[in-house]
């Protein structure tokens, strides 16, 4: 439910000592993406397709001379075992081939400034380069921009997740989160201005058939548009079988934590089986909050459709 410049989003639980504490204190559970119900989480296998004119573009536009340049020098030195080394095309090709991955994208960096310096087109310096016949050399270069991804995807492990809903009446999900419709779920009402200053990053899930294609131009990019796209491809994108979810996350900087959220709650709906005594319990807490809505999610005659009501004692 969205108004004005707020909205209110929907949390299942189950009735128990840790969602009663929740409706106390306000406090909800980030859980790392390793503990979430889908194995794709934070880990989406994106694939990163490029032309040979495209990784030299991207290699171009990424580095600056200035910085790879004393890096990839101290690291010619120590492959060479000394203070020099010969600068023959035999001695780089044998660096190129038996150093690491990242000394092998810094000679390529480098070759294609050079190229660059000496005039040679994007055209030219793939030609020179022989990247559309050298599939070795493509595959190389390709894996280390691969790479480059895994570990920016590995920062993630870390962060937090908490998964809300746009929606309060999806059967699956009392199924799936409300403990069989005899839990409840919780509506929390945010000032959107003020979610989008807090700590945490708000992400509304984009639910796709495909898998999502890599742009490595703004993977690279420290914008903060590219910036924000990449984590949302990295931490907000699932199948579209996930679309009835409606869900936006908010992640943290940590997880496996409970943090208080930016948000109130306001509403309450019990699910259609959730017994006289958790009724009770439920209500014990929340009897005191006097803007805080209590209703019960019960089934419309005549439909396959769930509606809350507001319940009466």
């Amino acid at each position: 439910m969205e108004e004005n410049n707020a909205i209110t989003l929907y949390k299942y639980r189950a009735i128990n000592d840790w969602s009663l504490d929740t409706l106390r204190t306000g406090r909800m559970w980030f859980s790392l993406p390793n503990k979430l119900n889908d194995t794709f989480e934070f880990s989406v296998p994106v694939y990163i397709r490029l032309t040979p004119k495209e990784v030299v573009e991207h290699f171009a536009k990424r580095f600056n001379p200035e910085y790879f340049a004393p890096v990839l020098l101290e690291a010619m030195m120590e492959h060479g075992r000394g203070d020099s080394f010969p600068a023959t095309d035999e001695y780089l090709l044998e660096f190129f081939n038996s150093t690491s991955a990242e000394n092998r994208a810094l000679v390529f960096i480098s070759l294609i400034h050079f190229y660059q310096e000496k005039g040679l087109t994007i055209d030219d310096i793939v030609e020179t380069l022989a990247l559309d016949s050298n599939a070795e050399l493509f595959e190389r270069i390709e894996t280390d921009l691969r790479n480059a991804y895994n570990r920016n995807l590995e920062a993630g492990e870390y962060f937090g997740v908490l998964s809300l809903s746009a929606r309060n009446d999806d059967p699956l999900m009392w199924a799936h989160y409300g403990d069989s419709c005899k839990g409840m779920c919780i509506g929390i009402t945010f000032d959107i201005d003020k979610l989008v200053e807090s700590d945490l990053i708000p992400l509304w899930v984009d639910y796709r058939e495909e898998l999502p294609v890599l742009c490595p131009d703004e993977f690279f990019e420290r914008e903060r548009a590219a910036t924000l796209n990449m984590i949302k491809i990295f931490y907000a994108t699932k199948h579209l079988c996930w679309k009835h979810e409606a869900e936006l996350r908010l992640v943290s900087r940590i997880g496996d934590v409970a943090l208080e959220i930016p948000g109130k709650i306001t509403e309450v709906i019990l699910g259609e089986k959730a017994s006289d005594t958790d009724l009770k319990r439920v209500f014990a807490v929340i009897k005191e909050q006097s803007d805080t809505q209590f209703r019960r999610m019960m089934r419309e005659p005549g439909t396959w459709n769930y509606r809350a009501f507001r319940y009466q004692f």
